[in-house]
């Protein structure tokens, strides 16, 4: 039995029209691009990381600003987050990368793509080890309060 690339790229035979195809091509490569994120768990990745860090820095970030010089910081810097997407987006566009790590290894070559890597692997673990101690030190001010032991808020 053979199949063709319009095999590959039919529509969802269930009638799922939420569902995105797990295969798709790319306008600037021919090659099939495999995605093995539904839409969803991007969507909460993506909010995870942005609220994430913002619930942890930003009220610190405008405590030690200021109210006044905050309102002129966030919004530069989130200025400078929109460029920063604007020019990855159109850098995607030229080299035909369809994620990040494959744009820095097409613009960049392969070594600085595994030293990406290594920084991202790096930054995930600490950002691990960050929640992991934040999590441990609320669940135990909980459990102390709860149990009425020692131990709860100072």
């Amino acid at each position: 039995m053979e199949t063709g690339l319009n095999d590959v790229f039919a529509e969802n035979d269930e009638g799922d029209d939420d569902e995105a195809p797990l295969v798709v091509a790319s306008p600037t490569n021919t090659a099939p691009v495999i995605r093995d994120a539904s839409f969803l768990v991007s969507t909460f990745n993506l909010a995870n990381c942005a609220v994430g860090a913002g619930v942890l820095s930003v009220p610190y970030a405008v405590s030690e600003l200021g109210v006044v010089l905050a309102l002129v910081v966030l919004p530069a810097v989130a200025a400078v987050v929109v460029f920063t997407l604007h020019v990855l987006i159109d850098a995607a566009d030229v080299y035909g990368a369809v994620s990040y790590q494959e744009l820095v290894s097409k613009a960049l070559g392969p070594g600085v793509a595994h030293f990406v890597s290594f920084t991202l692997i790096l930054y995930i673990a600490g950002s691990c080890v960050a929640y992991t101690i934040i999590v441990a030190d609320a669940f135990a001010s909980v459990a102390a309060v709860a149990g009425g032991g020692r131990g709860g808020p100072r």
